[in-house]
C-alpha cells in the first residue's frame, strides 16, 4: 500500500470512528469548507468484522447521542441445529451506555408475525452491556423492536430506536 493511500485510510478510520478501512485512488469532495480525500475502491474485507444476524452490535453516534444497529435488518439464524434462536445485543465496552433493564428491547408482533410462546428477553452481567433474546424458530418471520439505552454517565435516556429482526 503507497504512503498517501495509507494515510487517506487512516484518516477515514479516524473519521468514522470504526474498523473499516477504505482503499483505492481518492476523489476530493468538499465538505463545507474543507476538502476531503474519499478513497474509491471500496473497504478492505480483511479490516472490518465481519456481521453475524445472531450478534447484533449497537453503536451511540456521538453527535446527538442517537442509537445505530451495525445491520438492519438483523437476520438471526437457528443455531446449534436446536431450532432455537439467540439473538445477542451488545454496547461497547468501557463505554457509558447501558441496557436499563429487562424491558430495554422488546419485540413486537402482531397477526401476521405472532411473538414465539417460549420467546425470552433480558440483560447480561452487572454492567448491562449484553441484552439477549432466546427463542424457538418455527417459521420465516418479521418483527418490529424497541430499542432503549441509558447514558448512566448523565441519566439520560437515548431516543428509542424500532428496527426489524427478519428471517428466512
Amino acid at each position: 500500500m503507497n504512503k498517501s493511500l495509507l494515510v487517506v485510510s487512516v484518516l477515514m478510520l479516524g473519521m468514522a470512528g470504526c474498523t473499516t478501512i477504505r482503499v483505492g485512488p481518492t476523489v476530493p469532495i468538499q465538505v463545507g469548507e474543507k476538502t476531503v480525500d474519499v478513497p474509491t475502491g471500496g473497504y478492505n474485507v480483511n479490516a472490518v468484522t465481519k456481521y453475524d444476524g445472531n450478534m447484533p452490535n449497537i453503536i451511540i453516534a456521538p453527535q446527538k447521542e442517537q442509537i445505530v444497529i451495525d445491520q438492519e435488518p438483523v437476520r438471526p439464524l437457528a443455531q446449534y441445529g436446536s431450532g432455537r434462536s439467540l439473538i445477542l445485543w451488545a454496547l461497547a465496552s468501557g463505554s457509558p451506555y447501558s441496557f436499563p433493564d429487562d424491558k430495554a428491547i422488546i419485540i413486537h408482533g402482531d397477526r401476521e408475525n405472532p411473538l414465539p410462546k417460549d420467546l425470552k428477553c433480558a440483560t447480561l452481567g452487572e454492567g448491562r452491556k449484553i441484552f439477549y433474546c432466546l427463542y424457538t424458530y418455527e417459521r420465516p418471520v418479521k418483527w418490529k423492536y424497541s430499542v432503549t439505552v441509558r447514558n448512566d454517565a448523565t441519566g439520560k435516556e437515548l431516543q428509542r430506536l424500532d428496527p426489524i429482526i427478519m428471517s428466512d
